[in-house]
């Protein structure tokens, strides 16, 4: 019986480490099977990469959505610019669930706008709140309108990466966005907006000044954030010499 005792006993001291492994795996895995369901979340995310609209697109970085961090920087990367409506809604719906993507379909709905302006149009509406949508057209009708005084076809070019005067803007492949939370504004509700307005900066070659300011605001109705302010985008940038060479 003495035996019998010492071997139960030995057994039972040999399973507990087992079950108490078993368990600890149990909780591991929850933990990490939940960890996968938040990094689905749109927020915040860090590597992002896909296809929407036949257009390849890459986003890096990190912009808090809800807490200022002026130490936060983000780029955003897309293969082509989008021929028609249909596909920049279709990217929109991957790209606009970030501030910084919204920034980046600033860019690429003027860009369709020079090329089509019936087509821009309406990118361009679908990227922007009713007021600044407003702001958007007047100014872009004279910059990328026909007038010598005024127009500079370049000026959108000129908000990419590795696009400067020098080179005639013409940008890097991929063509990139990079911005960074403005350091010296923090994020404000907005009742107006109806929703709390980021103030991000676009760094480009083609100013003075390279930082170029944007707000952007996730209305409390929206799926997407929206651009509600972006005059530093049309403000006139260093002029090239020769014949503008314009993107594909």
């Amino acid at each position: 019986m003495k035996t019998k005792s010492i071997v139960a006993f030995l057994i039972a001291a040999f399973m507990l480490p087992s079950v108490a492994s078993a368990q600890f795996g149990k909780i591991i895995g929850k933990i990490g099977n939940n960890k996968t369901l938040n990094n689905n979340k749109p927020t915040n995310e860090v590597g992002v990469k896909g296809t929407a609209g036949g257009v390849n697109y890459v986003m890096t970085g990190r912009i808090n959505h809800d807490d200022y961090d002026k130490t936060q920087t983000a780029t955003v990367s897309f293969s082509r610019i989008p021929e028609t409506l249909e596909e920049f809604l279709e990217l929109q719906e991957k790209l606009g669930v970030e501030p910084q993507g919204a920034i980046a379909l600033q860019v690429i709905a003027f860009e369709m706008y020079r090329r089509d302006k019936t087509v821009g149009t309406e990118a361009i509406r679908a990227n922007n709140t009713q007021t600044n949508f407003n702001d958007c057209l007047r100014q872009l009708k004279e910059k990328l309108g026909k007038d010598p005084g005024y127009a500079q076809p370049y000026i959108v070019a000129a908000l990419m990466v590795g696009a400067s005067p020098s080179n005639g803007y013409q940008p890097r492949k991929p063509y990139t966005i990079s911005l960074r939370v403005n350091p010296a504004v923090e994020y404000k509700e907005s009742q107006i907006l109806g929703g709390t307005v980021l103030y991000l900066q676009v760094n480009s070659q083609g100013w003075s000044q390279n930082w170029r300011g944007a707000e952007v605001v996730k209305p409390y109705d929206s799926d997407y954030y929206l651009v509600s302010n972006c005059p530093a985008f049309y403000v006139g940038c260093a002029p090239m010499r020769g014949q503008w060479k314009p993107i594909d």
